[in-house]
C-alpha cells in the first residue's frame, strides 16, 4: 500500500507526537509498504531529533498552507501521491485544513487524536470546527480508552483505541538503589505549563529534608526552564536538583533512577512513563490527569496522588520514597505490563487497521456533491454563519 502521514510539526516538535509518526512510518516501510509525510513550515526540513530520523525511503513533501502555498497546490501534492490512505497526526486546528484538500479525493482518512480529546476542544481550538472536521475522517484513533467517553455514541464504530509503544530494555532498573549511594526521583517533561512541573518541585522541598540521600533529575527543555531554575533556588532545593536539558538516549537516565514521576495536567498517551516503566520503575502521578491515571494503576504499577495539588504529590512522593521494597514490587509489576506497548503489537494494530480503511477508498465520508446554484451556495453559506454562532458543539446530544 501507499500511505501518507500528515503532521505539521514533524520539523519543528520534539515530543511524542513526532516520535510516535517517525516509529510508525519506519515501521511500515520495513514491511514493505510505501509511506509518504506531509508537513507544514516555512522552512524545508528534516526531524530534529536523530532518534526520530526518518528512513531515507520516506520523502516528505512541504505543504506550505497557509505561507506561500495555496490549498489547491497542496492538494494537488496529495492527490499526485495515488495514496490508498491518509494518516493525520494532529492535536490542533491544523485539522480544518484536510476536508477542504480531501474533498471528493476518495483517499480514506484516520486522523490519530495525539492528546486528550476534551483538553484539544476547550483549549486549542473551537470545539464546534472541531468536532464537524472530526466527524468527516472516515475512522478516529485515540490513545487510550477513556478518551472514548468525549466522542458521541454515533461515533463509537468509527473509533479504535492504540496506544504508543515502548521498547523493553534488556535490564531493569534498580528501584531499591544501592546502599550508600544516591537515589534518583525521575522526571522527563518539557518545561511547559501543561506538564505541571513547579508542583513537582514545591512537593519534594516538602519532603528533600527527611531524604538527604535522594535527587531530583529533570530531563527536557523548554521556554520555562530558566523560571523553574529560579524557583528551585526559592526553594531551597538547589543542591538536591539536576537539570539535564534534552538527552538524546534516555536509556542511561531510566536505569540510574529509583523512582519516576510526572506531574503532568493531562497527557496523551506520555512516552514518558511507558519508558519508566518498561525500565522497571515505578511511577507516579495524579488521579485527576486524563491520560495519567489509565497507564498508572495506583497501588500496581505506581500510585496516584489523589488531588492535583503539591501537598498530595508530597505525601504520595514520600509513601514510595521511604518504602524501597515496595518501590520494587511495583517496578516489577510495570516492567511486566509494559509488555502489551510492544512495538510488534502497536505496529501490527496500526497495519491492521490501515490495510482495513484502504478497502474504503473512493468511498469516503468526503465523497459528496457542493451545492451548485448561486441561491444554493449562499443557504449553505448562512447555515455555517449560523452553527459557528451556536455555542452547542455537534459532538453534543
Amino acid at each position: 500500500m501507499k500511505i501518507g502521514i500528515a503532521i505539521w510539526s514533524i520539523t519543528c516538535g520534539k515530543g511524542g507526537s513526532e516520535r510516535a509518526c517517525c516509529a510508525l512510518a519506519n515501521h511500515l516501510v520495513t514491511r514493505g509498504h510505501q509511506v509518504v509525510v506531509f508537513y507544514n513550515d516555512a522552512d524545508d526540513a528534516f526531524p530534529p531529533y536523530p532518534a526520530y530520523r526518518l528512513l531515507k525511503a520516506v520523502p516528505m513533501h512541504n505543504l506550505r498552507l497557509g505561507l506561500d502555498g495555496g490549498i489547491t497546490e497542496a492538494r494537488r501534492m496529495i492527490m499526485d501521491e495515488n495514496l490508498d490512505v491518509l494518516l493525520i497526526f494532529s492535536s490542533g486546528s491544523e485539522l480544518v485544513w484536510f476536508p477542504q484538500l480531501l474533498y471528493n479525493t476518495g483517499i480514506p482518512v484516520i486522523y490519530t487524536e495525539r492528546s486528550a480529546p476534551h483538553m484539544v476542544r476547550n483549549l486549542y481550538w473551537n470545539p464546534v470546527e472541531h468536532s464537524a472536521c472530526v466527524s468527516a475522517m472516515d475512522h478516529v484513533v485515540l490513545l487510550m480508552r477513556g478518551f472514548k467517553d468525549a466522542y458521541p455514541e454515533y461515533m463509537h464504530p468509527r473509533i479504535s483505541v492504540i496506544p504508543n509503544s515502548v521498547a523493553i530494555p534488556d535490564s531493569a532498573a534498580s528501584s531499591e538503589g544501592l546502599e550508600k549511594r544516591p537515589k534518583t526521583l525521575l522526571t522527563v517533561a518539557r518545561c511547559v505549563e501543561s506538564k505541571q512541573l513547579p508542583l513537582l518541585f514545591t512537593a519534594f522541598a516538602g519532603i528533600a529534608d527527611a531524604f538527604p540521600d535522594w535527587r531530583l533529575r529533570h530531563c527536557g527543555g523548554g521556554s520555562e526552564e530558566r523560571q523553574y531554575r529560579f524557583l528551585v533556588k526559592a526553594l531551597g532545593i538547589a543542591d538536591q536538583v539536576d537539570f539535564t536539558g534534552i538527552v538524546e538516549d534516555m536509556e542511561p537516565e531510566y536505569a540510574a533512577a529509583q523512582l519516576f514521576c510526572l506531574p503532568s495536567r493531562f497527557e496523551g498517551c506520555s512516552n514518558a512513563i511507558l519508558e519508566a516503566q518498561a525500565a522497571g520503575l515505578p511511577s507516579v502521578g495524579f488521579a485527576q490527569a486524563p491520560g495519567v491515571n489509565e497507564l498508572i494503576v495506583s497501588g500496581e504499577n505506581g500510585l496516584l496522588a489523589p488531588e492535583m495539588t503539591a501537598e498530595s504529590l508530597a505525601q504520595t512522593l514520600f509513601l514510595l520514597m521511604s518504602k524501597p521494597g515496595l518501590r520494587k514490587t511495583m517496578g516489577e509489576k510495570a516492567r511486566q505490563g509494559a509488555v502489551r506497548f510492544a512495538p510488534e503489537i502497536i505496529f501490527g494494530e496500526w497495519e491492521s487497521l490501515v490495510e482495513d480503511l484502504a478497502k474504503c477508498k473512493r468511498k469516503t465520508r468526503l465523497m459528496g456533491e457542493l451545492p451548485a446554484t448561486p441561491e444554493a451556495k449562499a443557504q449553505a453559506v448562512l447555515q455555517t454563519i449560523l452553527l459557528r454562532s451556536n455555542v452547542i458543539s455537534p459532538f453534543e446530544e
